[in-house]
């Protein structure tokens, strides 16, 4: 089911998903649900990867999607997809914080 543009997205009901990751290491996998929106930033550069609870878990690497630090990203687990997990390219510990999104 394609979703069509929105000018705006508000916050689910669900609770904030935050966690503190290890230098150069990766987080835990957070299973949401498939066609989950969710909005993701972190204090230091991280990768992203997804996966499917029932099928190949979501395994981040140094060489997933990098978020660069600061950015604010929005993301769709779609059909296909319900965990994510991120992977801390940075020198430091990354605090990660995403919450789940609804469509206005």
């Amino acid at each position: 089911m394609a979703r069509q543009a929105v000018s705006a997205f508000i916050p689910s009901c669900d609770a904030t998903i935050s966690e503190s990751v290890s230098a150069t290491s990766a987080g835990s996998i957070h299973t949401i649900g498939k066609n989950r929106l969710f909005a993701i930033n972190a204090t230091q550069d991280i990768t992203i990867a997804f996966g499917n609870s029932t099928g190949v878990a979501a395994s981040a690497t140094s060489s997933s999607f990098r978020i660069p630090s600061g950015a604010s990203i929005q993301w769709d687990t779609g059909t296909a997809y319900d965990q994510f997990q991120v992977f801390n390219l940075g020198a430091s510990s990354a605090s990660v914080y995403a919450i789940l999104l609804s469509v206005m």
